[in-house]
């Protein structure tokens, strides 16, 4: 096996374990009795030469499980460990009952250690994200931020130079979203 091989391996079993390390998206506790419930139950990957499968199980319980929001195609996949964790992160706020969101940009990009483009492609992939909540009609095309200096802004569109600026973004859900969804 290369030295590239044992490096790739490396590298996704890192990012294998750090979605198998979530925490537990539904817990309960009581008296009688303890529950809890993970993303990842299980996680299998295969070898198949340059490349490999992986083949992630995800909780059952996670799809009946009542979200105050909507799981649009867009969070059903994801190329990489950020798009993951952007994705979940974004879904975390939306899942709020708020009808204002807010994302704290610089905390959130805080927790990757990363060179100056890996962090544009985050801060591409939030941006990714928040227009797809757009374009599904979950969220208006309006947001107003703070920047790092204090300052507050309304703004109709988020640049990734923009970003670099903004310590929080408000977004607000669309109060008749769920008339969307509804059978006829």
């Amino acid at each position: 096996m290369s030295k590239k091989n044992k490096r790739h391996i490396k590298k996704v079993s890192k990012m294998l374990q750090n979605f198998i390390s979530l925490e537990p998206i539904i817990q309960t506790f009581s008296d009688i009795h303890f529950r809890a419930l993970v993303l990842f139950p299980s996680v299998k990957v295969l070898p198949r030469g340059r490349i490999s499968i992986v083949s992630m199980t995800i909780a059952e319980q996670l799809f009946s499980y009542h979200f105050p929001s909507y799981l649009t195609s867009y969070f059903n996949k994801w190329n990489n460990k950020y798009q993951f964790y952007v994705q979940f992160e974004i879904l975390s706020i939306m899942s709020t009952p708020s009808l204002q969101k807010e994302l704290h940009v610089q905390q959130f990009l805080e927790q990757f250690n990363l060179s100056n483009k890996k962090q544009t492609q985050i801060k591409q992939i939030i941006i990714e994200a928040i227009s797809e909540e757009i374009k599904s009609q979950l969220i208006q095309p309006q947001f107003k931020i703070i920047q790092k200096d204090g300052s507050i802004k309304k703004i109709n569109k988020l640049q990734t130079q923009d970003l670099t600026q903004i310590k929080v973004i408000y977004f607000y859900e669309n109060i008749q979203y769920k008339s969307l969804f509804k059978r006829r």
